[in-house]
């Protein structure tokens, strides 16, 4: 057993130290609604004025009527990126540049209060994600020219009210 043991735990030491590093950066978007957005999300889930509460509180669900909303978020990211290469400079390389990148990111938040007590919901929403494009030519053209990726989150629920 302790051999075992041993065997593994090397094994395991073995794979964190030759791991790579990784190089990553994004975003956390907690903006599902401009009634929530506005009072800062407290409260979100009791006040039933915001069909988005199915993204943090389905519960919430029950204390509102039916509807729609539907909004959009834009994320303006603007930087100076600046560097040098260890060796010196490459040709056609630049050593600083700007990166400005737009990017819209959507929500959707359906509710139906079936009677006083049941609510079912349906939302689709993207917490996280990133985009990013730089020049052909910037500092770090080897680690990637451009990149998007996000999480769509399509989240269904239906909520009971147990008590009055």
């Amino acid at each position: 057993m302790a051999k075992n043991t041993s065997k593994i735990f090397a094994l395991a030491l073995t794979g964190v130290c030759a791991s790579a590093s990784a190089n990553a950066s994004g975003w956390q978007l907690n903006d599902y609604s401009v009634a929530g957005l506005g009072r800062a999300y407290a409260g979100g889930g009791v006040v039933g004025d915001d069909y988005s509460a199915l993204a943090y509180n389905p519960a919430g669900m029950t204390l509102g009527g039916s509807g729609v909303q539907a909004g959009i978020s834009v994320i303006q990211l603007h930087s100076d990126v600046t560097g040098a290469y260890a060796s010196g400079s490459l040709a056609g390389v630049r050593d600083s540049t700007n990166v400005n990148v737009t990017t819209e990111v959507p929500n959707f938040f359906a509710q139906y209060k079936v009677n006083d007590r049941v609510a079912v919901g349906f939302g689709v929403y993207v917490p996280f994600g990133l985009a990013i494009e730089y020049p052909k030519d910037w500092i770090g053209t080897d680690h990637g020219i451009d990149s998007e990726l996000a999480v769509i989150d399509y989240s269904t629920a239906v909520a009971v009210k147990a008590t009055d």
